[in-house]
């Protein structure tokens, strides 16, 4: 089943852009576009019964911006997983962003790729943290429940697989991580790949999600 997915931003260029390049995804339906958030709500609530899976949402827009669209969703309990496309990059921004409902956070500038994979993670995975956000962030918003990530559960972490994913939290170097534990950088490459599959995750800020979940950090 594909994802379903809107777009809202009062740009007209960037939205039709954006929605253009969506058209090219595979694994995604783009069903609708808006200008702003209120014009986003007002569809949501007239048609109540066919729901996007996913929200790209501008930062600022008027009438209503992205942080209004997100307390909103979440208010009115909508599982629409929004994700943020902005141009701001501070850690301020993007903690309330989180903080109030939105399942990622991608710049303007982003990659392609990084919007494949942002979209596909958090239809999966409830969740997408890029390799530069703060390990301590993420385990904040974790333990705080800004967040509702979900993994695969059926195959168990080996003993050494969980330790690997404790040091990863610490921000350790692979080159840090074999030194403590007499390892090889290649070894330790292997564990964090076998945990990315096991928990079927694509990033190491995942492992951190997930070894926070655990409360094993």
């Amino acid at each position: 089943m594909k994802i379903r997915l809107s777009v809202v931003d009062d740009h007209t260029l960037y939205r039709k852009g954006l929605i253009k390049l969506l058209e090219n995804f595979k694994e995604v339906y783009c069903i609708n576009e808006f200008e702003n958030g209120e014009a986003y709500i007002n569809h949501l609530s007239e048609n109540k019964g066919k729901q996007d899976h996913i929200v790209l949402l501008d930062y600022q827009m008027p009438k209503m911006d992205g942080i209004g669209v997100c307390i909103w969703l979440k208010k009115n309990k909508f599982k629409i997983k929004p994700i943020i496309i902005s141009q701001y990059d501070d850690q301020y921004t993007i903690q309330k962003f989180i903080n109030n409902g939105a399942a990622g956070y991608l710049l303007k500038a982003t990659t392609i790729e990084e919007l494949r994979e942002a979209i596909t993670q958090v239809h999966h995975n409830n969740f997408y943290f890029n390799e530069h956000f703060p390990n301590k962030l993420i385990i904040d918003l974790v333990q705080k429940k800004s967040i509702e990530p979900k993994f695969n559960e059926g195959e168990e972490l080996t003993d050494r697989e969980k330790e690997i994913a404790k040091l990863i939290c610490q921000e350790l170097s692979y080159k840090e991580i074999a030194t403590k534990l007499e390892i090889s950088t290649r070894t330790v490459e292997t564990h964090k790949n076998n945990i990315l599959e096991k928990i079927g995750a694509t990033k190491v800020t995942g492992i951190v999600v997930y070894a926070t979940k655990k409360r094993w950090v």
